[in-house]
């Protein structure tokens, strides 16, 4: 991932500078901006040039998760941490160049709107191309949207490596707190809300994949639940969980 320049609409112009795009991008800022205390309200645009910093981004983008939920516990939190810490890696799982920016990752919270974002961007080879590498969904692709089919539980491209719950995991917390999960790729977009997942056309392309965390400040974030309707992985039963 590289950038040339950075051309944004006028009102994003001020927040974006804010946020640290330009910096995270290796550009000059347009303009200077008056900055802002953190205090755990937002976290700047982060950029991921190498893995070491991959831990620690996981842990102030959950810390960020954990401070802005009215209630998480400690099941909860650690695996929310774990998913995210699973889609920060995959900005290097699947990237196209061997060094340089494989992504970037940000996170924002609107008190007065009891909202919160955590969003995460790399322009790897994108969704579509690493799912096709799963025999057993690459057949689906012809005639499903790529990023949908990404957040459904076990899909995964790379077994070796990725238990495929990440997104799935996001998605399903998301929906019974009232927030929603979104996934770009190329042009393709999945918006995942309630129960539902609505797969939409992108009128502007992202070449890789952006991932967007939003939840309500104001309800409660529960794996236990979602793990609770989920199916025992093959070989598993009741006695392993004793």
């Amino acid at each position: 991932m590289s950038f040339e320049t950075l051309n944004l609409p006028m009102p994003f112009l001020t927040y974006a500078a804010r946020m640290n795009l330009w910096k995270a991008a290796g550009l000059p800022a347009p303009l200077d901006v008056l900055r802002r205390s953190e205090s755990g309200r937002f976290l700047p645009v982060q950029s991921m040039e190498n893995r070491d910093r991959v831990d620690e981004l996981a842990r102030n983008l959950s810390a960020i998760l954990d401070e802005h939920s009215v209630t998480v516990d400690t099941e909860t939190s650690s695996s929310l941490r774990i998913a995210i810490l699973e889609l920060l890696n995959n900005c290097f799982d699947h990237a196209e160049q061997a060094s340089g920016l494989h992504g970037l990752a940000c996170a924002q919270s609107w008190p007065k709107g009891s909202l919160a974002q955590i969003a995460i961007a790399d322009a790897g080879c994108g969704i579509r191309e690493t799912l096709s590498q799963n025999e057993d969904v690459a057949r689906r692709l012809g005639q499903e949207n790529a990023c949908a089919v990404a957040t459904e539980y076990g899909v995964t491209g790379k077994f070796q490596d990725h238990s495929g719950y990440g997104l799935a995991l996001a998605r399903e917390v998301l929906a019974n707190n009232g927030g929603r999960l979104m996934v770009v790729s190329g042009a393709e977009i999945a918006c995942c809300k309630s129960d539902k997942t609505y797969g939409i056309t992108a009128e502007h392309p992202w070449n890789g994949t952006l991932i967007i965390f939003e939840w309500r400040t104001d309800r409660p974030l529960n794996a236990t639940a979602v793990y609770e309707g989920w199916p025992y992985p093959e070989g598993m039963n009741d006695d392993d969980f004793f």
